[in-house]
């Protein structure tokens, strides 16, 4: 998966009009296809989640994700990562 972000990145970075060309022909199954080995991936990490801020972080970013979009998603789960693991122990103390 890093190795496949970092050549995206790269590619886009140097070859940004060429590469929205290209990708405006994929079909949607392609894509999907593409993105199948890394969702699988991620669905074992998730499996493995233990603690309970750890699950409410990835369930909460899941469905931030589903309702808005990956960047809402993300900075949520860091938020609220933050939140459950710094500032909700320093209240109960």
């Amino acid at each position: 998966m890093i190795l496949d972000g970092i050549i995206g990145v790269s590619t886009i970075l140097l070859i940004s009009q060429l590469v929205v060309a290209i990708f405006s022909n994929f079909l949607t199954a392609i894509v999907g296809a593409m993105l199948l080995p890394s969702s699988i991936e991620l669905g074992k990490a998730v499996l493995k989640l233990r603690g309970k801020n750890e699950v409410i972080t990835a369930a909460v970013t899941t469905i931030a994700s589903i309702l808005t979009n990956l960047g809402v998603g993300f900075f949520t789960g860091i938020l609220l990562y933050y939140v459950l693991t710094r500032v909700a122990p320093a209240l109960q103390s």
